[in-house]
């Protein structure tokens, strides 16, 4: 069992309060980058960006059309 101090406790509040990670607690922003969604935008991105002249008509690796079509 993990014994928390008043202190670490008080501080973890605030670091919460502002939105940072605190250790221990699940980090949205940590969640969401990691998501299958967000490497499938990543991959589409790229793909746009080196294939430039065939953006328009690639279809995403999800099966939705890129954005602007």
């Amino acid at each position: 069992m993990e014994v928390r101090t008043p202190l670490y406790s008080e501080l973890a509040a605030q670091w919460a309060a502002r939105g940072a990670t605190v250790p221990g607690a699940p980090d949205p922003e940590w969640q969401r980058l990691t998501s299958y969604e967000a490497l499938l935008d990543e991959v589409e991105s790229v793909l746009r960006d080196l294939r430039p002249h065939r953006a328009p008509e690639t279809r995403l690796l999800s099966g939705r059309a890129a954005p602007g079509i």
